[in-house]
């Protein structure tokens, strides 16, 4: 093989240095797995903007090991440790405090009232898009079937409708045929 492309592959490893890394990556991702199991959580769907801080960072802990020579398992298995002290401490902290609550995972925020959008659904940087498929997918036709849309902390939409008969004209979100 032209030392080059050898280079290119291996930036100055031995070919033998490839058995590590898959040795390597498979004990990091059993921490990783150890380690999210520790928190307790459900599906990545229901992940807020905090844990999804929490499964990044236990991701690029763990990278380092599977790719770095000079990189010992402990360190990341401390690493890992720390995380996940410093996850369920603050989770603990945060059925201690409404406020801090609020600060780490946000706020539910109402973005549909009696069928018309409110102000924040602006703020929240949600395409109109994004949004319609959501209500689409609850069964929702047009916006005059919405007494309330929520946007959940997860990023779920919560939607409640309108009863049968208080149901009004509203905007059209399903996509012209």
């Amino acid at each position: 093989m032209p030392e080059s492309l050898k280079g290119l592959l291996l930036a100055g490893e031995s070919w033998s240095f490839l058995g590590e890394v898959a040795l390597r990556s498979a004990l990091s991702f059993i921490l990783v797995l150890v380690a999210l199991k520790c928190t307790g959580k459900r599906g990545v769907r229901q992940l807020t903007l905090f844990e999804l801080v929490i499964i990044l960072t236990l991701g690029s802990a763990a990278g380092d090991v599977a790719f770095y020579r000079e990189v010992g398992l402990l360190p990341v298995a401390l690493t890992l440790t720390t995380i996940i002290l410093v996850y369920r401490l603050t989770t603990y902290l945060i059925l201690k405090s409404p406020r801090l609550e609020r600060l780490v995972e946000g706020e539910a925020v109402n973005i549909i009232e009696d069928g018309r959008f409110t102000d924040f659904f602006i703020s929240e940087n949600m395409s109109s898009d994004e949004f319609f498929m959501e209500l689409r997918i609850r069964g929702v036709e047009h916006l005059g079937q919405v007494r309330r849309a929520i946007l959940e902390v997860n990023g779920d939409v919560s939607v409640f409708r309108q009863p049968e008969s208080e149901t009004r004209p509203g905007l059209d979100i399903c996509p012209e045929k």
